[in-house]
């Protein structure tokens, strides 16, 4: 066999070798550290919470990845929420922000998964991740009967200052618009005299 030969069959070898290779290495290239998933907002009974979870890329393209969160305490089988199609920059860290919503108020603990889009391998996986889910002011009876209490304490103030408000006795009122009426006569027929006394010219 000549050298060329040899050259160009030592050539396809290595080619093959490298092609999985490097797809490997550039699906295994997208992680998550624990330290990256936090909660950014809280969560409770009556409103969604945010989950943040930094990936990132360390292959030499961009890559399509899916992250999902599952529960596994109370509800081990239910998905809170998924994410598809999520384009992880080349070199890059991505902060993913998953919003969702638990019902009941407690303690969760979650897991996370970031998956190949195209051949649906695991890239990283963290479980354990604590939520806790608080109840929400609206959700307690208390709130509702304090508010019915401030209401009712308002009226009482409200009707006992209307009733200490001094009223005007009927009696008096029309007394007084009487004698006003009385002073409007005489200071007309008053006027009435005065002109009748001008002598004619």
């Amino acid at each position: 066999m000549s050298p060329m030969k040899k050259v160009c069959l030592l050539a396809m070898v290595m080619l093959l070798f490298f092609i999985p290779a490097a797809s490997g290495s550039a699906a295994g290239s997208v992680y998550m550290n624990d330290n990256s998933i936090r909660v950014t907002s809280g969560f409770d009974d009556r409103s969604s919470g945010t989950l943040s979870i930094m990936l990132e890329n360390k292959s030499a393209t961009d890559i399509i990845v899916n992250v999902s969160v599952e529960g596994n305490y109370p509800h081990p089988d239910r998905v809170y929420a998924l994410r598809e199609n999520i384009t992880v920059p080349y070199d890059r860290l991505l902060d993913v922000a998953m919003s969702f919503h638990i019902g009941t108020p407690g303690t969760y603990w979650v897991k996370v998964i970031v998956t190949d889009a195209s051949s649906g391998e695991i890239l990283s996986e963290r479980n354990n991740i604590q939520i806790d889910v608080g109840q929400s002011i609206w959700s307690n009876t208390w709130t509702y009967i304090a508010i019915i209490i401030v209401i009712i304490i308002i009226a009482i103030g409200a009707y006992i200052k209307i009733r200490g408000n001094p009223k005007v006795e009927e009696s008096g009122a029309f007394t007084a618009m009487e004698e006003e009426r009385k002073a409007g006569k005489k200071g007309s027929g008053t006027k009435r005299e005065e002109y009748k006394g001008r002598p004619r010219k």
